[in-house]
């Protein structure tokens, strides 16, 4: 029985596929957070900042690289209908023989600039879009009596993120006195005790050690990432894919997914985001470089999400320029055994290593800064530790 509609044709193995789909994203979370991180985030957090990238970051995506792409689509013809105007047959024979270049520079500019651009933007905002009581640090919701006070008040609450980072990096100076004893060593003050305590007081330390709360950053923008890659997956198997509901259309799916699945390049990217999250929110407060913007937090996940996508664009522009040049001197291509008008042994041998060496040098970039920077937050936890101890009454015997 056929079906008008592709999606009329819904059958059993449309519906393994379906759960084929979202088993794959529900093991990466039970990978991450499950395995390596729950001590680290709730399942709460996971669960909503998955949400996110599902329900919020794949619709505002889609709508804004359609926007991106329909302006872009529109100055390309307005610009080659003025130029063809003016230049007349000497333009046409020239864009012709250069047609192959453009059509690779067009895909370039659709990897790098309206896919990973524009869903790089939508995993980091999607992940400041949401503020859980678990990165409540990020906030700065998390400031202390004297920070808001210095600050203006309850009713000066500052949103911009540079400001929110510089809180509790701004509380380790200004009321700090000091005190000389006889012997020439500095002590602090009474009043910078009294300080430091009525804060501790007041507000409920949080028992995670830096490394553990840099590690729930990660967690929740890969959740996000997650999230979102579910959502895409989803719309690539069943919408551009096909749901026919016959065998060869659920071969087809189950291709894609597979496919999509075997290079989590968005989970990836996520956990690069979060290196730079990581020193803004956290390592500012130590003395670390400061002035991390949204840029240099997204660069690197978008060089590898855009070289990601522009290999496999570039390669199919080129294969498909390729069949246009040949069909174009032809008249057509009418012989379905017709030698391919391309290399086919380098297009086989350039996507697949491509890709793999992009994911090897991405994983092993995040492996090494993630390393580097565990070692910094585990030197930072070692001084609060010996401050907390200060500030409880303890100080060690100075040596002479």
């Amino acid at each position: 029985k056929e079906h008008d509609h592709p999606i009329g044709g819904f059958g059993w193995g449309d519906a393994l596929v379906l759960i084929a789909t979202f088993t794959q994203s529900f093991l990466v979370l039970v990978i991450v957070f499950g395995i390596f991180h729950r001590s680290d985030l709730s399942f709460d957090a996971v669960v909503k900042f998955f949400a996110v990238g599902f329900t919020i970051c794949v619709p505002v995506g889609f709508m804004l690289e359609a926007i991106i792409m329909n302006g872009l689509f529109m100055m390309y013809y307005v610009t080659f209908y003025v130029l063809h105007w003016i230049g007349s047959d000497d333009f046409d024979d020239w864009y012709e023989d250069y047609y192959a270049y453009i059509h690779i520079a067009g895909e370039l500019v659709n990897a790098f600039f309206i896919a990973a651009l524009v869903e790089e933007l939508c995993k980091y905002y999607g992940f400041r879009f949401l503020e859980h009581p678990d990165l409540i640090f990020i906030t700065g919701l998390d400031r202390s009596a004297a920070q808001t006070r210095d600050t203006g008040g309850l009713d000066s609450y500052k949103y911009d993120s540079q400001l929110v980072s510089n809180f509790s990096q701004d509380s380790g100076g200004g009321d700090c006195e000091s005190e000389t004893d006889s012997r020439g060593r500095k002590r602090k003050s009474k009043r910078r005790r009294s300080i430091l305590r009525e804060e501790e007081d007041e507000d409920e330390p949080d028992l995670r050690s830096l490394q553990q709360q840099a590690a729930a950053i990660t967690t929740g923008m890969i959740c996000v990432a997650v999230g979102l890659a579910c959502a895409e997956n989803f719309l690539y198997v069943f919408f551009l894919g096909g749901a026919g509901g016959d065998e060869g259309s659920v071969g087809q799916e189950m291709a894609v997914l597979i496919f999509r699945s075997i290079f989590p390049v968005h989970a990836l990217s996520a956990a690069m985001q979060s290196i730079n999250m990581v020193r803004k929110f956290i390592e500012e407060r130590h003395g670390v470089e400061g002035n991390i913007g949204v840029g240099r937090i997204i660069f690197p996940a978008i060089l590898l999400h855009g070289t990601f996508d522009a290999i496999l664009l570039v390669v199919n522009g080129y294969i498909e320029s390729a069949w246009e040049r040949y069909e174009y001197e032809n008249g057509g291509v009418d012989d379905d055994e017709v030698e391919a008008p391309y290399n086919v042994l380098a297009v086989n041998l350039i996507a697949p290593f491509g890709i793999v060496g992009v994911m090897a040098i991405s994983f092993g970039w995040y492996t090494y800064q993630n390393k580097l920077q565990m070692l910094r937050l585990a030197k930072y936890d070692i001084l609060k530790d010996r401050m907390r101890s200060g500030i409880d009454g303890f100080n060690a015997p100075n040596l002479v």
